[in-house]
């Protein structure tokens, strides 16, 4: 049997070799290796210098951090605790590795947890600020921010959304349990350490920035400094900043080859800095180790220093555990409303901002319910966990199908197989809100969805009347059908149903009649949105989910609908008014694109991807086509096919076998339940049936597979509280 140690050298190696097929196989090495022949070594020692001053920095950041539990590092403690840890992150994975080895090193004053809670809070306010400096840099680039409105204008809506929405959350919405919750995690300790956590964060960013133009000018000359250099070296230090985590060595020299070319410089130039940064930190590690070695001889009083014990710092950690376990949630669920396109290129890449912080909770937690072994507890139904497992192999067979019949496709690579590890963390971070809080959280996260979807709505309404049609045009919302921030409207007409039965259910009803009357606006607003997408696959799916939820709720379904019916009429003749009082310069057939949902008209495309999908499947019926082979018939059908069914591109692209794995268990669960009444005593079991109609449903006509919001409701609702006694344990008292 394979040791631990050797399963993860085995992953180790793997992640190198793959790491270094990947830039074989694009790139030219000559070309890389012949920018270093004319290097000025200033800049390289320059860059060293900066690349040294970031690691100091990341430990005076460490430093920080542990002051957060209460524990008071000497500088030089904490300097030699970092720095052992990044070296162990260049053995075990930087994330990982940097939180085992904390762990070791600090775990008997503030328990395991805390060094992984702390390595994850870090990442998290990392990732945060390089993703707000390489959209900034992409607009300045490529859309023209200093001198066009429209990009700016995306940027304002897109804060104005998250920002109001989680200040009314967090400001009118908060139960006295949570507000407990987050009295303690925002005391004065804790809200300035957060805030000089934050501020060196952006220091340690610029001299790693300083290192990167330092190489590219100590490469190429002053001549490659640019605003284009400086995007390529953020959107370098992006994508490293998150698969270097969990992927090894490597990553950073690929990503900076796909960088530099998006930012229309030459490749080579970015594995060969990708390559040098590298490189320059190794280096700059065995310098600062060298430090810590000559300070614990020469500086340091001859006993060792030891840790200070922090029992308050211990209580706070699993204090600060269950607070994130509903904080992080509550940004996720507004974040993944919002499809940010940017501009790359002559082309765009959306980015969904809930990404980042959906890495850093999934892996924090996954480490959180492998520490108190929570797993066999969590699952709600048995099949839970055989039926995850299934399902990596399912993908990861479906890769290497698709990689010896189609070739590497880089599409299938990052969008399918990358993309399913990201969805398996959006389950995650809905399973920590659900074992921590139970349905509490629930009833959470079904007000932070109303005040949300509100907030959007009424964005949406008053810039398609306010607005001048170029921008309108740039947000998306020049067409008869509501986008929101979702850049499509059948994504928002799915986000909508998926949500519904949660807001339905679980809007709190009072027992007077305004209590009542609150309690159905939240779902009246779904609806209102849902008409307003005009998606004719989301209307069909609103009747099945209607007409479930009305076996029990039909009290609360009918006013619910009435009030829907009014709302709309409100937004209609108010429009009208406005547009009759308003001297403001409004493009005329722009208020005609205002007009209702209307149907959308027939894809042309469609007829042609159900057929070549059943061709495919037929062509292999059992294996499947290999995943990416829909994007690979664009060989064959002049396009890349569009998956408008997404059980005929599970069954066309993995298979019989794959669609039975896949679908099998949480069909035979649900058709279980169903039969049994399960959901006429459990408001949970409910809304999760509910979900899997909607989304089924829509599912026919579009795809849903890799919908975000699809796989976090399900690890909201397919997972278990904790027991009783757990909860009391680890997390926030009521009050």
């Amino acid at each position: 049997m394979l040791s631990r140690s050797n399963v993860l050298l085995a992953i180790k190696s793997f992640s190198v070799l793959a790491s270094l097929f990947v830039l074989a196989y694009f790139y030219d090495f000559n070309n890389a290796l012949d920018f270093f022949s004319d290097l000025n070594y200033y800049f390289l020692f320059i860059s060293l210098f900066f690349i040294v001053g970031n690691q100091l920095l990341s430990s005076i950041r460490f430093k920080v951090s542990l002051y957060i539990f209460g524990v008071d590092l000497r500088i030089e403690d904490s300097n030699r605790i970092n720095i052992y840890s990044l070296i162990s992150g260049f053995v075990f994975f930087n994330f990982f590795g940097q939180s085992l080895s904390r762990s070791y090193l600090i775990g008997g004053s503030l328990g395991k947890e805390s060094a992984f809670f702390l390595t994850a809070v870090e990442r998290a306010v990392s990732v945060s600020v390089l993703l707000v400096a390489a959209i900034s840099f992409s607009l300045l680039c490529f859309g023209g921010m200093s001198f066009d409105k429209s990009p700016a204008a995306m940027i304002f809506f897109v804060v104005f959304f998250v920002v109001v929405s989680l200040g009314c959350y967090f400001f009118f919405s908060l139960s006295d349990r949570q507000l407990e919750g987050v009295s303690q995690v925002f005391s004065k300790p804790v809200g300035g350490g957060l805030f000089w956590m934050l501020l060196i964060t952006i220091l340690m960013h610029l001299f790693m920035l300083a290192s990167y133009l330092c190489l590219i000018i100590g490469v190429v000359g002053v001549d490659g400094l640019s605003v284009f250099a400086v995007l390529a070296a953020l959107l370098t230090m992006l994508g490293a900043s998150v698969p270097i985590s969990f992927g090894g060595w490597g990553i950073r020299e690929v990503t900076a080859g796909f960088a530099f070319n998006a930012a229309s410089l030459p490749p080579e130039l970015g594995v060969a800095v990708g390559v040098g940064v590298g490189l320059l930190t190794i280096v700059a590690l065995g310098v600062n180790a060298c430090g810590v070695w000559v300070g614990e001889l020469f500086l340091s009083s001859k006993k060792n220093s030891k840790i200070p014990v922090s029992e308050t710092g211990r209580k706070d950690s699993r204090v600060f555990i269950s607070a994130l376990a509903w904080v992080l949630p509550v940004f996720i669920f507004v974040l993944v409303m919002v499809q940010l396109p940017v501009p790359v290129g002559v082309g765009k890449l959306t980015v969904n901002l809930a990404d980042p912080v959906v890495i850093v909770c999934g892996m924090t937690f996954i480490f959180v319910f492998s520490q108190r072994k929570m797993w066999s507890r969590s699952w709600e139904g048995d099949f839970c966990g055989h039926a995850l497992i299934g399902i990596i192999f399912v993908i990861c067979s479906g890769f290497l199908i698709g990689y010896f019949q189609h070739g590497f496709l880089s599409w299938a690579f990052y969008n399918r197989f990358i993309g399913a590890g990201l969805l398996g963390l959006y389950f995650v971070s809905g399973m920590a809100l659900s074992s921590f809080w139970g349905q509490d959280g629930i009833i959470y996260i079904a007000r932070l969805l109303a005040i949300s979807v509100l907030i959007m709505l009424l964005c949406e309404y008053f810039a398609r009347i306010f607005l001048q049609h170029e921008s309108i045009y740039v947000l998306g919302w020049a067409f008869r059908r509501w986008f929101g921030l979702f850049g499509n409207p059948n994504a928002y007409a799915f986000f909508l149903v998926c949500c519904f039965p949660i807001v339905f259910i679980f809007s709190e009803v009072g027992k007077s009649w305004g209590q009542k009357f609150i309690s159905y606006v939240p779902a009246a607003i779904f609806l209102v949105g849902i008409y307003y997408t005009g998606s004719r696959a989301a209307f069909v799916a609103m009747v099945v989910v209607v007409s479930f939820l009305s076996f029990s709720y039909w009290r609360k379904m009918i006013p619910t609908f009435v009030l829907a019916f009014i709302l709309v009429g409100i937004l209609s003749v108010s429009r009208e008014i406005i547009y009759f009082f308003y001297d403001g310069a409004v493009v005329p057939h722009v208020a005609q694109d205002l007009i209702g949902s209307g149907f959308a008209a027939v894809q042309d495309d469609r007829m042609t991807s159900l057929r070549e999908g059943w061709k495919l499947f037929l062509n292999s019926p059992i294996w499947g086509a290999g995943l990416g082979g829909f994007y690979y018939q664009q060989t064959n059908a002049g396009m890349p096919l569009v998956i408008h069914n997404s059980f005929l591109w599970v069954l066309a692209e993995f298979g019989l076998l794959g669609f039975i794995i896949i679908f099998g268990p949480i069909g035979m669960y649900a058709v279980k339940n169903l039969v049994n009444l399960t959901w006429c005593k459990n408001d949970r079991m409910y809304a999760l049936l509910a979900t899997l109609f909607g989304a089924s449903i829509i599912g026919l006509a579009h795809e849903i597979m890799y919908q975000r919001i699809l796989w976090l409701l399900l690890g909201v609702l397919l997972t278990n509280a904790l027991p009783k006694e757990a909860i009391e344990k680890h997390s926030i008292p009521r009050s």
